[in-house]
Order: structure tokens, then C-alpha cells, then sequence
């Protein structure tokens, strides 16, 4: 009997000795992972990299973490590990570089660098990542064209996870053990992991630039490139005189057409609009439809005179600009934009050879009274000057809309706590004060002598409306509900001109109507536009539509406005 328990008790002292040594080894392992240069290198430069790219980018990633719950499970779980996936493709791109010899690491610092200088100056410059239409557009475009961008726009943040990842480079200097094998094993990895994406909705989703690059290509393979011609046409006038008026255009962020009350709105949001129109400076087509819920594609339609969306044609970037036509008519041209610094208008940057002088929210102050610093731009330049055309995108009242005031203009509450957006009357409660203060400020502060009326014409809208939460919705635009198009149009000027406010307008009929304004003949217009508002009547309504979807841009709808289901 003793016996048997002796060999009981070495039985158990063995199975507890290989226990510890089992535990210890994997102690070790862990510890030689992290003391592991070049993994630790690469999972240290990737995490900087989403740091960095979040903290400058908007929060890109983490938004779409947010809108994920909104779907149904498989797609938020299938978010989630996009996002996942993501992340360690830019660890193995990054150790495999950590690894590899001279030869392979010079490829891979040259397709890291290249990447990071491309996507942080596509930011810099439309505020996204490179896409399949920027390779259309690069590859049927001269080359200066992006030499000029580059000038213009180069992101100097980009150099910094450069020199981080030229650092590590050096620091994981010893760790020479891979060659081309490793290489093509991770190009293989990569592009496959795109590809299964790509076909299981998730190819443009959120990504670090390094693999939102190599998500690109992959997309490349699938959809191929379409190389067009994507130049737009000229202009074949030129005025012989100068002009002896001004046109502004005003593009406001946000406003929502029926929460005016120049519209018949209940609150007092528009006191001034409302004086204006009771003195007859006013004109109004009330509730007029955009022609998308988001900013970037009802601004590019606005500015290049499409007719439709979807853009099949790709009339948006070949069609001529309002500015082509302006400088063709000799007008001094501005761009005054109150939200970026960046192109996002549906501009490029052969554009603004058009544009004599383009300032933006940088230069006129980031805060809640950039458009009051626009409005005492335009009234100087106004009042003192004539043969100016002047598009202005305003900062409105986008959402968080606590943001669009101060706190003492609070006229209505309560209003939401913390931004946090779930009580319509909350919610609609601080829209009508941005609205309020933002609207009376301007326009006061734009007229503050009507006189500038004599030679001027003012041409006012919105990109689009907003859901204000009222049906539970979560999402402020980009959605496709009858709200987010909603919008207002109207004219202020001293001119008595015939007009038809029973006509249904939309974003379609603001090209035309600027061209008229400026007087262009016949000859001159490339193309066939909609109906002017200076010539359309009541009788000439049809129904309007405008391109819906969801706020993740998953799908798009176009939506019949005056047929609502």
C-alpha cells in the first residue's frame, strides 16, 4: 500500500513540475514575443498610425464603429473584424518589412513611404483616402496636374510616421532573416484578404491609409479601371465688357427649409428674412429639394450643372464650372468656404485656375462666427466693388448643433446635455437656436445697408436638411427621409423681376439661373441646363427626386420628393 501511494504522490509531483515548466515556457514565449524587435516595432508604429489618423482625420474608423450597431448583427460583427483584420495586415506589412534583408526592406520602406505620402495628401487635400476614381482621374490626367497638387496640398504629417517607421527600420537593423518569399506570401495575404472583403460588402470600409491603400488596388482588380477623359470642358466665350453687378451664391450647411419661419415655421428663426420679404428684397420658392442628403454631392452639382443622380455620365467633373462661366462673362471669382481648408466641393485643382481668389475657414477664424466674419467680407467687397461672382459655403448649423452658438443666444430649451441626441424636442430645441443666431448674425451683418442691393443679386440654399431625430432616426443627413432634403432657396435684390414662386424648385435649377444673372448667351452654354428660376412658371413643375441612402454610404436610392411612400 505504501508503495502505491509513493508512486501516487511522484505521479503528482511530475504532473505539477510539468505544469510549471508548461507555464514557465509560455511565460517565455510571450516575454521573447514583446522583446521581440521586430514585432514589437510593428505593433507599436500600428497603433501610432490609427492614433495619429484618428486623431486628424476625423475619426474616421471610430465613426464607423458607431454606425455599426444601427446594422443587422452579421454586419456589425463582419464591421467589427474588417476593422480587425485591418489593423493586423498593417502589423504583418509592417514586420514582415522589420524582418526582411536590405534588398526587401528598401521595397518595402519605398511602398510604405509611397502610400503614407498619397493617402495623408488625398486627406490633406479632399479629405478621404485615395479611391478607384482618383486612379481613373491619375491616369487619364498630365502629370502636372498632380505635381500641382502636390505642391499645393502636401501634408506635412505625413513625414512623421515616415521617420518613425525609417527609425524602427534601423532599430530592427540586426533582424535581416526573410527575402522575396516572405514578400510575395504577404502581397498573396493582403490582396486576398481585400478581395474576400471587397465581395462581402466590406471594401470600403474604414482603414488605416496603409491598407486603405492596398484595399484600393484590390477594389482595381475587381472593378478595373475606367480610364476617361475626365477634363472638363471650356468655356468657348469671353465677354468683350465687365460686368456691373455682383452674384453671390450662398451655400448654407445644414438648414433644414422647414424650420424657417420665412417658410411658415412656428418659432421665430428668421426675423430679418421675414422683414426683407415684407419690404420686397425678397424672393422666395419656399420648400425646395436638394440633390443628395450629403454635402459633396449636392455641392458638385450645384457648382458644375448636372441634371441627375446617379452621375452616369460624369457630367460633374467634365461639365464646365459656374466659375468657368463667370471668368468667361469677366467677373472677379471668389470661393469663400467657412468649413474646410481642403477641397471637398466637388473642386479640383485645375479648377481653381478659375477661382482668382479662394479663402478659407482657416483665414477667417475656427469657431461658431466664421460665417459672421464671411458676411463682413461680402459686405465689403459688395459695397465697395462691382463685377464680383462669389460662391460661399457657410458652416450653417451642422450637427453637433450646441456647436453653432454661444450659449448665451439660448432662446429655447431645455437642449441636449453632454451632445447627447435622443429627445426630438432637446434636439430640435438647439437646432432653432444655431439656426436663429447663425441666420439673424449673417444676413445683418451681410445687409447692413440694403444699398448693396442696387448692383447685387443673392442667391441663398441649403446642401441639404436634417432628420432632427423626429422618427427615431440616429443619423443627422445622408440618410434618404423626406427631412434631409429638404431645403430653402430664395433671392434677395431690389430688382422687380417677373417671377413664379409657385414653381417646385430643386438644386437643379440654381445653375441655370446663375447664368442667367450673369447675362451668358445662348451660344456660349455647353450644354442644355434645367429651367432658370428667372423663367420657370408654376405650370412647368414635375416632380423632383434627390439620391438617398444611409449615413455609411452602404446603398443609395434616389427618392421621389413629391411622391412620398
Amino acid at each position: 500500500m505504501m508503495l502505491a501511494e509513493d508512486e501516487k504522490r511522484v505521479t503528482l509531483l511530475q504532473v505539477e513540475k510539468n505544469t510549471l515548466t508548461n507555464t514557465k515556457a509560455k511565460t517565455n514565449r510571450w516575454r521573447n514575443l514583446w522583446a521581440d524587435r521586430p514585432f514589437m516595432a510593428s505593433v507599436v508604429l500600428a497603433f501610432l498610425l490609427f492614433v495619429i489618423e484618428e486623431s486628424r482625420f476625423g475619426l474616421p474608423q471610430t465613426i464607423f464603429l458607431v454606425m455599426l450597431p444601427r446594422q443587422p448583427i452579421w454586419v456589425f460583427l463582419g464591421g467589427i473584424l474588417s476593422i480587425a483584420v485591418n489593423f493586423l495586415l498593417v502589423v504583418l506589412i509592417l514586420w514582415a518589412s522589420f524582418n526582411s534583408k536590405t534588398p526587401f526592406r528598401i521595397i518595402y520602406a519605398a511602398i510604405f513611404i509611397f502610400a503614407i505620402l498619397v493617402q495623408y495628401n488625398y486627406q490633406a487635400t479632399f479629405d478621404r483616402f485615395i479611391s478607384v476614381g482618383d486612379l481613373n482621374t491619375a491616369f487619364s490626367s498630365p502629370f502636372s496636374l498632380w505635381l500641382d497638387a502636390a505642391a499645393l496640398f502636401f501634408s506635412w504629417l505625413g513625414l512623421l510616421p515616415i521617420i518613425i517607421y525609417l527609425f524602427l527600420l534601423v532599430w530592427t537593423w540586426k533582424h535581416q532573416k526573410h527575402t522575396g518569399k516572405l514578400l510575395v506570401m504577404v502581397v498573396v495575404i493582403v490582396f486576398s484578404t481585400n478581395l474576400i472583403s471587397y465581395y462581402l460588402g466590406y471594401g470600403r470600409s474604414s482603414a488605416l491609409s496603409v491598407t486603405a491603400f492596398f484595399k484600393t488596388l484590390g477594389n482595381v482588380l475587381v472593378e478595373g479601371l475606367e480610364i476617361k477623359q475626365v477634363e472638363r470642358e471650356l468655356v468657348p466665350y469671353q465677354s468683350a465688357t465687365r460686368p456691373q453687378n455682383n452674384i453671390v451664391l450662398i451655400i448654407d450647411e445644414s438648414v433644414r427649409g422647414d424650420r424657417l419661419s420665412l417658410n411658415g415655421y412656428e418659432r421665430p428663426t428668421t426675423p430679418y428674412l421675414e422683414q426683407l420679404d415684407a419690404e420686397g428684397y425678397l424672393v422666395n420658392w419656399g420648400i425646395a429639394v436638394s440633390a443628395s442628403t450629403c454635402s459633396i454631392l449636392s455641392n458638385k452639382l450645384i457648382i458644375s450643372g448636372g441634371t441627375e443622380l446617379p452621375d452616369q455620365g460624369y457630367l460633374l467633373e467634365t461639365n464646365p464650372t459656374i466659375f468657368q462661366y463667370a471668368k468667361a462673362m469677366g467677373y472677379t471669382t471668389y470661393h469663400l468656404d467657412a468649413q474646410a481648408d481642403y477641397l471637398w466641393t466637388g473642386l479640383s485643382v485645375t479648377d481653381l485656375a478659375y477661382i482668382d481668389h479662394r479663402i478659407t475657414r482657416s483665414e477667417f477664424g475656427d469657431d461658431y462666427d466664421v460665417d459672421l466674419h464671411i458676411a463682413d467680407f461680402l459686405y465689403e467687397q459688395l459695397n465697395t466693388s462691382t463685377g464680383n461672382f462669389i460662391v460661399v459655403n457657410k458652416a450653417g448649423v451642422h450637427f453637433h448643433y450646441n456647436d453653432t452658438y454661444p450659449p448665451e443666444a439660448t432662446v429655447w430649451e431645455p437642449i441636449p446635455e453632454d451632445k447627447t441626441y435622443v429627445d426630438p424636442v432637446a434636439v430640435g430645441n438647439t437646432y432653432d437656436n444655431g439656426l436663429l443666431y447663425n441666420s439673424e448674425q449673417f444676413f445683418r451683418r451681410l445687409l447692413k445697408t440694403t444699398g448693396i442691393l442696387e448692383n447685387t443679386f443673392i442667391l441663398y440654399t441649403s446642401d441639404h436638411g436634417q432628420t432632427l431625430i423626429e422618427n427615431h432616426e440616429t443619423w443627422p443627413h445622408c440618410g434618404d427621409t423626406l427631412n434631409e432634403a429638404t431645403i430653402p432657396l430664395f433671392m434677395i435684390s431690389q430688382y422687380d423681376l417677373p417671377l413664379d414662386t409657385g414653381y417646385r424648385a430643386s438644386h437643379k435649377n440654381i445653375f441655370p439661373t446663375l447664368l442667367d444673372l450673369m447675362a451668358v448667351p445662348e451660344e456660349a452654354r455647353v450644354t442644355n441646363y434645367p429651367l432658370s428660376l428667372l423663367v420657370a412658371r408654376a405650370s412647368d413643375s414635375t416632380d423632383r427626386y434627390f439620391l438617398g441612402g444611409t449615413a455609411e454610404a452602404i446603398y443609395s436610392v434616389l427618392v421621389n420628393f413629391d411622391q412620398p411612400q
